[in-house]
């Protein structure tokens, strides 16, 4: 038996062009770490896999894939005005979360691939002074299940 690759480059292209189709995310969406400091962004991140604790046996031919596609999400303002900064990466994130909210229900392409659930948590909120003003962001995760 060949064993089936990991659904994970699927899963993360998949996310990658949802959120990239997002109303108020256009350009806004970077596969991987955004280049420069771009004044907003939602960065779709690699997570590297260890294959040996993130598969479980599920007899047969089948086994269960685990893991987590890490997300950021940033925005920074002019001048000092936190607040401003903090509320349009509270605003990104929203965006982000509910164009996620149920998936992978109803999306043929994690179905086809294996994947079965996903949630999204939030991990991290930082706010700081950029020279060129203030900066918030925030880092997540989709944590994935997948039957292969």
């Amino acid at each position: 038996m060949t064993a089936k690759p990991s659904t994970y480059p699927v899963t993360k292209a998949r996310l990658y062009s949802i959120l990239a189709a997002t109303e108020g995310l256009e350009g806004l969406v970077h596969y991987g770490e955004p280049s420069g400091m771009p004044v907003e962004f939602v960065a779709v991140l690699s997570t590297p896999i260890d294959s040996d604790e993130q598969w479980a046996s599920l007899g047969g031919e089948h086994r269960e894939e685990r893991y987590e596609i890490e997300l950021a999400v940033g925005a920074a303002t002019k001048g000092n005005t936190q607040q401003q900064a903090t509320e349009r990466c509270e605003d990104l994130w929203e965006l982000v979360t509910v164009a996620l909210r149920g998936w992978p229900r109803g999306d043929q392409t994690a179905a086809t691939a294996g994947v079965f659930a996903a949630q999204i948590v939030r991990t991290r909120r930082v706010e700081r002074i950029i020279p060129e003003g203030r900066a918030a962001g925030t880092t997540g995760a989709i944590q994935v299940q997948a039957r292969i």
